[in-house]
C-alpha cells in the first residue's frame, strides 16, 4: 500500500458518506458567508460594500429556503 494511499484510502473504498458531504456543503457556505461579510464590512467604496451586502442577503434568503 503506498503512502497516499494510507492517507487518503484507495478509489475502491473512498465513496463519501451524506454527513461527509453535508459538512463540507456547511464549511464551504460558512466560508463563503464569513468572507462576503469581512469584505462587506472592510470595503471604502460604498457602490462596492452595498452590492456584497445585497449578495450576503442572497445567501440568507438561500439559507432559509433550503430548509
Amino acid at each position: 500500500m503506498s503512502l497516499l494511499s494510507s492517507l487518503f484510502g484507495s478509489n475502491k473504498t473512498s465513496k463519501l458518506t451524506e454527513e461527509e458531504i453535508a459538512s463540507d456543503m456547511l464549511k464551504d457556505s460558512k466560508f463563503s458567508v464569513l468572507s462576503l461579510a469581512t469584505a462587506a464590512t472592510q470595503s471604502v467604496n460604498p457602490d462596492l460594500r452595498n452590492m456584497l451586502r445585497d449578495q450576503l442577503k442572497k445567501q440568507g434568503e438561500k439559507g432559509k429556503n433550503f430548509n
